[in-house]
């Protein structure tokens, strides 16, 4: 009997999470040129063995040196695509843009968007396409 093709399909893992201020605004990065210079939400890939709310504490440390307690990192939803998943965290804190030391060959630079300003972004591809289901889903709910 012949194995089926889905046995040998890999699955990926990723996370991101939205970081809104006191005003409403969201905490996003834009990647360097040679990464598309897209903006995008924090985030990244879940490592093997690796709980998802690891992985968004662990890329917030690595891009921007924002260190958030994974009490304070609370998970929205998680998607389910054809071969991976998705975990979208929110995170309510104001954190000061000039505390952020920036990942040197990741992340040019951050910013916080209003709603509008990333409705905006997605209207000229300006944002990750990856990011867009979860910005609509959270904006619908808050």
């Amino acid at each position: 009997m012949k194995k089926s093709d889905s046995s040998k399909r890999k699955i990926y893992n990723s996370c991101i999470a939205f970081i809104e201020d006191s005003k409403g605004n969201y905490l996003v990065q834009k990647t360097f040129q040679r990464k598309k210079g897209f903006w995008a939400l924090p985030g990244g890939h879940v490592k093997s063995g690796q709980f998802s709310i690891e992985a968004i504490h662990e890329e917030m440390i690595e891009e921007m040196r924002i260190d958030v307690a994974i009490k304070d990192i609370e998970l929205f939803k998680t998607y389910k695509y054809e071969n991976a998943f998705k975990d979208v965290y929110i995170i309510h804190k104001d954190i000061d843009l000039s505390m952020i030391k920036l990942e040197d060959d990741e992340v040019e630079k951050v910013s916080y968007l209003s709603k509008k300003e990333i409705y905006d972004l997605i209207f000229k591809n300006g944002i990750r396409k990856t990011n867009i289901d979860a910005i609509e889903d959270v904006f619908n709910t808050n």
